[in-house]
């Protein structure tokens, strides 16, 4: 399981984003329990947000692609410029 994981991590590069948003979530939720309680929120409405954070960086992982870049090709037409032979023929600021 973990080699597999290890090979397909390339594909989710919004699973670091959506962890960022899990622990703010998780960190609000620790600091807002005592009135999260008062209010009714359940431990498994907070896994339900887990699983949809998780789920939406995922599917936006694999909907959006992360673009490659493309590097320009040298032209091999282009000359190669010359070196300086000695300091006289340097640029001096």
């Amino acid at each position: 399981m973990f080699f597999f994981l290890t090979n397909i991590m390339h594909l989710f590069h919004y699973l670091k984003v959506g962890l960022a948003v899990l622990l703010v979530f998780i960190g609000t939720k620790m600091l807002a329990h005592h009135y999260l309680t008062e209010l009714g929120f359940q431990t498994t409405y907070s896994l339900y947000v887990i699983l949809g954070i998780l789920t939406i960086s995922i599917l936006a992982s694999l909907i959006f692609p992360q673009k490659k870049e493309i590097l320009p090709k040298k032209d091999a037409g282009d000359p190669p410029q010359p070196k300086p032979q000695n300091q006289d023929e340097m640029i001096h600021l």
